[in-house]
């Protein structure tokens, strides 16, 4: 994988892939970019990023949202829908034909710091598919994918995974949403 980044404390031969699926978007490439809290969503992004032979880049939360102060503040922050500072991965978007983002359900909007990375990127993201995979502890995903879309405009797949899903259940659905990032067929 070129350029993949690894989010601290995940080592990816744990993450119980079974196999991987080669996803081929056509034209360009697919990179997965991911912001992480707890550490679950970059959990979650390094292994759809492994299932799918991509790169997985980290948008770094440089205000710090760890504790529950910081949780309260990112929830504030999400549900205000303002952008928060952010560690820059440096991702070359020149040929990326398809971007999965990756984060957590914060009071059913954007996490502040992905917020701010699509802000930054938006003309370069513009011609890209974008998917989303979300890591749910208990915020009811169909607000957030509702939110997202009418930010983002469509998405070509979504996907939300319970923090405590069993893993053959969370590869299932990882799979299915590899599946709606295949081209279509003429």
């Amino acid at each position: 994988m070129r350029g993949a980044v690894a989010s601290p404390g995940v080592n990816t031969s744990d993450l119980g892939l079974q196999r991987t699926v080669r996803v081929e978007v056509g034209v360009g490439d697919t990179v997965v970019v991911y912001t992480t809290r707890s550490g679950h969503s970059g959990a979650l992004a390094e292994q759809f990023a492994a299932m799918i032979d991509a790169p997985a880049y980290e948008v770094k939360d440089v205000a710090g949202h760890a504790g529950l102060v910081g949780f309260l503040r990112a929830g504030f922050q999400a549900s205000r829908r303002l952008s928060a500072p952010m560690g820059d991965p440096g991702i070359d978007l020149t040929d990326v034909g398809t971007v999965v983002l990756v984060q957590p359900i914060w009071a059913s909007n954007l996490s502040p710091v992905l917020r701010t990375w699509l802000d930054a990127h938006r003309a370069e993201l513009s011609g890209a598919r974008l998917a989303m995979l979300a890591s749910q502890s208990g915020s009811p995903p169909e607000r957030f994918r509702s939110n997202v879309e009418a930010e983002l405009g469509g998405l070509v797949a979504f996907a939300a995974i319970p923090e405590r899903l069993a893993m053959q259940e969370r590869i299932d659905r990882l799979e299915a949403l590899a599946g709606c990032l295949q081209p279509a067929r003429a």
